[in-house]
């Protein structure tokens, strides 16, 4: 297949009366996501983090998707200063660049940022490359 090049996006970063004090490059990529055979959901933008163990998403993107938490056991996942959040773990498929990948990912009330972590994401590539210099995130696929 080849190289997928993903620019970073800019993200406002606000102080506490509401005013943007500054703009910070981010490597999200565009994603989609299913379950079983469904077909892919709408595109959204994902954060690729090298410090995240796995995927983890917000709960509503799971309910979004049809998934039946109700099902799922519960398991606790810690994460910056030993916090634990409750998350459930699912399978589905994740879209990159119009491929799909089966994979197992997190869903959490808690978290709001979409989380591309090492396994299940890193793994299914030959190479992810964080290019700081350029702002680029680049895809060996």
């Amino acid at each position: 297949m080849g190289r997928v090049k993903f620019p970073y996006l800019p993200i406002d970063i606000f102080n506490s009366s509401g005013k943007v004090v500054s703009r910070i490059m981010r490597p999200y990529i565009p994603i989609r996501l299913s379950i079983h055979h469904s077909n892919p959901s709408n595109i959204v933008d994902a954060l690729v983090d090298s410090g995240s163990d796995r995927y983890l998403f917000p709960r509503q993107w799971g309910d979004m998707l049809g998934i039946n938490f109700k099902k799922i056991k519960p398991i606790k996942i810690g994460g910056i200063g030993k916090v634990e959040i409750t998350a459930y773990s699912s399978k589905v498929n994740i879209w990159v660049d119009g491929q799909k990948y089966p994979t197992n990912a997190d869903f959490s009330p808690e978290q709001q940022t979409p989380l591309l972590g090492r396994s299940g994401f890193f793994n299914l590539f030959k190479e992810v490359i964080f290019d700081e210099k350029v702002g680029c995130l680049y895809i060996t696929l």
